[in-house]
């Protein structure tokens, strides 16, 4: 009887769970990340990623426009699923552009606060000026 009880509860998940968290779309990837940070707003996880955030952003944005001496700027969105570690499973973005690219590059090398559950999303939202030619 234990024996059936471990197979229907193996069954049950995997017909509820069929899709891994690594096979989501951006828009669900990005769902799961707002998700994850209203559960965390107000604890001190929240605040490390900000001052990840701040960090990073102060160093990747020069470093990116400085690598693309014209690129094309726009905004974007790159969603991160974290490891238990804070290192970066797996990222997603909206823009394919260059500078976009660079910057998720750069964040899948990032080593993040250390989550306070997995999987945990997190993700960067920058608002580029379009540039005009």
């Amino acid at each position: 009887m234990k024996n059936l009880n471990i197979i229907i509860c193996f069954t049950l998940f995997v017909f509820i769970y069929p899709v891994s968290a690594d096979d989501l779309n951006f828009d669900e990837a990005l769902l799961n990340a707002k998700t994850d940070e209203n559960k965390v707003l107000k604890t001190t996880h929240f605040k490390s990623l900000l001052s990840f955030y701040e960090g990073f952003i102060k160093e990747t944005k020069p470093f990116c426009s400085k690598k693309f001496k014209a690129p094309s700027l726009s905004s974007f969105i790159v969603v991160v699923k974290l490891n238990q570690d804070g290192s970066v499973r797996k990222t997603w973005s909206n823009n394919d552009s260059r500078f976009a690219k660079c910057y998720e590059k750069e964040l899948s090398k990032s080593s993040f606060p250390r989550p306070p559950y997995i999987p945990y999303f997190t993700f960067v939202k920058q608002s580029l000026p379009t540039q005009i030619k």
